[in-house]
């Protein structure tokens, strides 16, 4: 007996926190659904998908610059969804799909359309918090159409919530997971690497663009004393977003900013990583010293860090506030100051015991409130509800073995 056909519409090709999410999605879903994936572009997302036996489809959405969109820019992008709403009804159609899964606010307008003309329900994933005026009254407008919307925290929630009160009935909070590491992964071995003196190295993991916040670990660091600052390593895993101008500028500023603060001999970087696994292995703290307003929850590099036992640093921006407490399971920072995040720094690089004591509290947050059996129920349910699988019709239960998830719920 055939399985049921869901179209999941993602925002881009590469791997991101969302794309790992959608990994997990993915995973809750493959045994009792027919998933095809598509993409605004081919990428190495996309073709580590296509490896696994995934059925992807591209669509000429065109590709995602951060930052704000001049009005030339957002006129193409209307006319180009357009178009992928009509080559979508055309795919939905012909796999007699009965849902369509959109992973990313920048899909939404043209799944809602596809929707439209094929009577088609729609999931919504919201993994940021949108800060734009202008993406909070266009997201939260066609957010009416969609059955349910899945977010990752509160924040996540509250922006479409303050333009529009009566979504609430619409928004199930899902938290992300995270899989526990896999236990035969060696270190990664270095090209190049700072003097032999570095005895305590600070990862920094993701794509290389201004909100991420690698200038102001460049700052603190700086800042610290010589003494601390030679026994440093820094290991920046990630690269720029690809055909990405603004990005390319900022990893030139980057380096710039390096060679004039006298730390070019103490960083690592390892360009784009599809496999980051053996470079956490090096790590002895994790630092996420975000400035975006965006951020809707605790980031996959730090729940992933916190999974297998590395100390995180994080911006008190966006959701962290939620799950990640400050001196008790991580260690968290005022957005963009240079200075705290340098003190920081060094209570960390002195205080063995407080590495080990974060550890054990992130571990047990991990266990507690990020469970991948508890996501995997939680999506199913949803999507069971609103295309039932074929050949069972109580998955969330047999999945999870309980009666209801303990990490989805209605936001209050």
């Amino acid at each position: 007996m055939s399985k049921t056909s869901i179209m999941i519409l993602d925002q881009q090709s590469w791997r991101g926190g969302g794309q790992r999410a959608l990994g997990h999605v993915l995973a809750s879903l493959e045994e009792d659904f027919r998933l095809t994936v598509v993409f605004p572009d081919c990428g190495p997302f996309q073709r580590e998908l296509q490896d696994r036996g995934y059925e992807t489809l591209t669509y000429p959405l065109g590709s995602y610059q951060p930052g704000r969109k001049p009005a030339r820019e957002k006129a193409a992008f209307a006319i180009r969804s357009a178009v992928c709403a009509l080559r979508l009804t055309r795919a939905i159609i012909a796999r007699k799909s009965g849902l369509i899964y959109v992973n990313g606010p920048r899909c939404l307008p043209f799944g809602v359309a596809a929707s439209w003309l094929t009577q088609t329900p729609v999931l919504f994933h919201l993994h940021n918090a949108l800060s734009r005026r202008s993406d909070i009254l266009l997201i939260s407008r066609l957010a009416r159409y969609v059955e349910k919307i899945v977010v990752c925290s509160n924040a996540a929630a509250d922006c479409l919530l303050k333009a529009s009160p009566e979504l609430k009935a619409k928004i199930v909070l899902v938290r992300n997971c995270v899989h526990p590491a896999p236990r035969d992964v060696e270190p990664a071995a270095l090209e190049s690497s700072p003097s032999r003196e570095a005895q305590f190295t600070i990862g920094i993991v993701g794509r290389i663009t201004e909100d991420k916040g690698h200038h102001i670990l460049l700052k603190a660091v700086a800042g610290l004393r010589p003494e601390i600052r030679d026994q440093l390593r820094l290991l920046f895993v990630g690269g720029p977003g690809p055909e990405c101008p603004r990005d390319e500028a900022y990893v030139h500023r980057l380096k710039s900013l390096a060679y004039e603060m006298r730390l070019e001999g103490r960083i690592v970087w390892t360009g784009h990583q599809p496999d980051v696994e053996p470079y956490y292995r090096l790590m002895d703290v994790v630092a996420i010293p975000s400035t975006a307003t965006e951020g809707g929850g605790p980031t996959m590099v730090s729940l992933e860090a916190m999974q297998r036992g590395i100390p995180v640093i994080v911006s008190g921006c966006g959701g962290n506030a939620e799950c990640l407490r400050d001196n008790v399971n991580a260690l968290v920072v005022p957005p963009g100051d240079a200075i705290a995040l340098a003190g920081t720094l060094m209570r960390m690089f002195k205080d063995s015991g407080l590495r080990q004591r974060l550890a054990v509290a992130a571990r047990q947050t991990i266990e507690q409130q990020f469970s991948p059996v508890v996501f995997s129920s939680a999506i199913h349910q949803l999507v069971s509800e609103r295309c039932l699988p074929v050949k069972d019709a109580e998955p969330a239960l047999r999945i999870a073995g309980q009666p209801k998830p303990s990490n989805q719920e209605l936001l209050p």
